[in-house]
C-alpha cells in the first residue's frame, strides 16, 4: 500500500456551496492521476441528492433509530406532500421477478383501515436472494423490487440489507429504478426489529410475506449530487494523501435542481496526457467539463473550470477518455442516449 484517502467531515463540497455541515456520503468511484504524477482527480459517483438522514421504528418495543441510507435511483422522501415516509410495514419478501408475489395492500387484513391521515402504504424487501434455500431465485435490482412494489399498490419501500450484510452505513444495492417511488435502505437489524423477531443471520431469516409490522417514520436532507476531489499524490507519515480541493457544478449543489433535470453527479474523469493542469470530466446531465488544476504552490491547488459542452436539447454523458493526435489532446466522451462525442482542445496555457 503506497496510501490512501479519507473523506473530510464535514462534507466540504456541501459546506462550501451551501454552509451546510453534514458527514460526507462518499461513494469514491474512478480517479486518474495527472501527467507529471504529483496529483490525482477522483469523481464521487452520487445519484441521491438527498440523504435519508433520519429513520426510526416509532411504535412497539423496538421504537428508536436506527442507520439508514437512500436508494440510489429511487424518489428522494420530499417528493411526498409532507416530506415525510411514515407509516406501517408490511414484510414483502425479496420482491424480484421470479420471487414470491408481493402481496397488494388491499389483501392484508385491516392494513387500509389502519392508515392514520398523512401516512404511506409502505412494503419492506431484503436484499438479494443471495445463498437462501428458501428462494432459489436470481437476486434483481433494487428498482425491479420497486417495480413489482408499485405492481401491488404499494406508495414506498423499505429496503434491508441482505442477509449477513455487514456494510455500514448499510447497503441496498442501486439502480434499475423505472418508478417514481421513494426508497429507503436500513440495516438487518433494524428489518428484524421492524417485525419483532430475533435479530438473526442465519436461514430461515424473517417473518411470513404479509406480516404487518411496527410503524416507520424517515426524513431526509439534501446533501448534493456527487462531484470531484484533487488529491496530492505525496503520501503523509501515516500514508494519507491530503485533500486539496473539490470541485461540483453549481446545479448539483442547489436544491432547486435536485428532481427533474435528470442525473447531475459526475460519472468519470481523464486527465490530459500532454497537460498535467488540465482534466476532462463526463457529468451526465451536466454534460462534459473541462478543469484547470491551478496552484500557488505544490500543496496550495485548485479545480477551476475552464470549458465545457452541453447540448440544447441535454445530454447524458457517461465515459470520457483522452488521446494524442499529432501532439494536440483530444476527448472522447459518450453519451448514453446520443452516442460517442469528439472534442478537440483549445490552447494548452
Amino acid at each position: 500500500l503506497i496510501g490512501d484517502t479519507d473523506f473530510s467531515h464535514p462534507d466540504p463540497q456541501l459546506l462550501e456551496s451551501t454552509g451546510a455541515a453534514r458527514t460526507a456520503e462518499g461513494n469514491g468511484h474512478q480517479g486518474e492521476f495527472t501527467a507529471d504524477n504529483q496529483y490525482f482527480i477522483g469523481t464521487d459517483e452520487d445519484f441521491a441528492p438527498y440523504g435519508a438522514t433520519n429513520f426510526s421504528i416509532t411504535s412497539g418495543t423496538n421504537a428508536g433509530a436506527y442507520p439508514s441510507v437512500p436508494v440510489p435511483g429511487s424518489a428522494p422522501i420530499v417528493v411526498l406532500d409532507d416530506d415525510k415516509l411514515n407509516g406501517p410495514v408490511v414484510y414483502g419478501g425479496y420482491g424480484c421477478p421470479g420471487s414470491a408475489p408481493i402481496p397488494t395492500p388491499a389483501s392484508i387484513p385491516g392494513y387500509e383501515a389502519s392508515l392514520r391521515a398523512g401516512e404511506e402504504k409502505v412494503v419492506a424487501l431484503q436484499r438479494g436472494p443471495t445463498g437462501d434455500p428458501s428462494a432459489p431465485e436470481p437476486a434483481c435490482f433494487p428498482g425491479e423490487k420497486a417495480h413489482e412494489a408499485v405492481l401491488a399498490g404499494w406508495d414506498a419501500v423499505v429496503f434491508v440489507q441482505r442477509h449477513g450484510g455487514t456494510e455500514n452505513p448499510p447497503f441496498c444495492g442501486s439502480g434499475a429504478f423505472v418508478d417514481l417511488v421513494v426508497g429507503v435502505c436500513t440495516n438487518h437489524e433494524a428489518y428484524h426489529k421492524m417485525f419483532g423477531t430475533p435479530v438473526s443471520f442465519a436461514y430461515p431469516d424473517g417473518p411470513a410475506i404479509g406480516t404487518v409490522g411496527a410503524r416507520i417514520e424517515a426524513t431526509a436532507a439534501f446533501d448534493g449530487w456527487g462531484y470531484v476531489h484533487l488529491f496530492s499524490n505525496q503520501a503523509d507519515a501515516n500514508k494519507k494523501f491530503a485533500e486539496l480541493d473539490t470541485f461540483a457544478i453549481p446545479e448539483a449543489m442547489d436544491e432547486n435542481y435536485a428532481v427533474g433535470f435528470g442525473d447531475l453527479s459526475v460519472h468519470e474523469v481523464a486527465t490530459d496526457p500532454n497537460n498535467a493542469g488540465r482534466a476532462y470530466l463526463s457529468y451526465y446531465a451536466g454534460g462534459m467539463r473541462s478543469l484547470k488544476i491551478q496552484c500557488s504552490s505544490p500543496d496550495n491547488c485548485e479545480l477551476v473550470e475552464s470549458g465545457g459542452y452541453l447540448a440544447p436539447s441535454g445530454n447524458d454523458f457517461w465515459g470520457v477518455e483522452t488521446f494524442t493526435r499529432n501532439g494536440r489532446t483530444y476527448v472522447a466522451g459518450s453519451d448514453r442516449d446520443d452516442g460517442l462525442y469528439l472534442f478537440a482542445t483549445g490552447p494548452q496555457g
